[in-house]
């Protein structure tokens, strides 16, 4: 299926973001999209078609973000939490989704040139958090209460 041609490309992209090749990240990344983007175009009500598609939107968030791209990168988190948004209500049940709202929530709420929040991703932030610490209660996962603590310090922050 042409949804495997898309994975090598955000492997790629992965392994240039962690050697901070930013702009071969993005290259990776923006290839893995264009796939994703028609399968997702094709199946629509394909959650993994719409959930792969939300992540490489993240993906290449975080690319613009460390770019110092913060209006690109906004409009990448806001596409991602879109549909991160949709598949957390068309599945309510399922804890990876909720993570990944939760992921994108974190993602729009610190997206700032000037780490200076607005009321709006200061909601985003405390969203973020209520989340992390519902599914840490459900599952016992560490990794959400430690997304959780990163999400409450964010905050924090805003308010010192």
């Amino acid at each position: 299926m042409q949804r495997d041609l898309s994975v090598p490309y955000e492997r790629l992209g992965d392994i240039a973001e962690a050697l901070n090749d930013y702009r071969a990240a993005e290259r990776h990344y923006a290839k893995a999209l264009e796939i994703c983007e028609r399968l997702a175009e094709k199946f629509p009500e394909d959650p993994q078609m719409q959930r792969d598609l939300s992540s490489l939107y993240n993906d290449l968030g975080d690319i613009a973000k460390a770019l110092n791209d913060y209006t690109a990168a906004e409009g990448y988190y806001s596409k991602a939490l879109e549909i991160s948004k949709r598949l957390a209500k068309m599945f309510s049940g399922v804890p990876m989704l909720k993570d990944d709202l939760a992921v994108s929530l974190f993602n729009c709420g610190t997206c700032s040139a000037d780490e200076k929040f607005s009321s709006e991703q200061k909601a985003m932030l405390r969203s973020a958090a209520a989340i992390w610490e519902e599914l840490y209660e459900q599952t016992g996962y560490e990794l959400y209460a430690e997304r959780r603590e990163s999400a409450q310090n964010r905050l924090n922050q805003c308010s010192e």
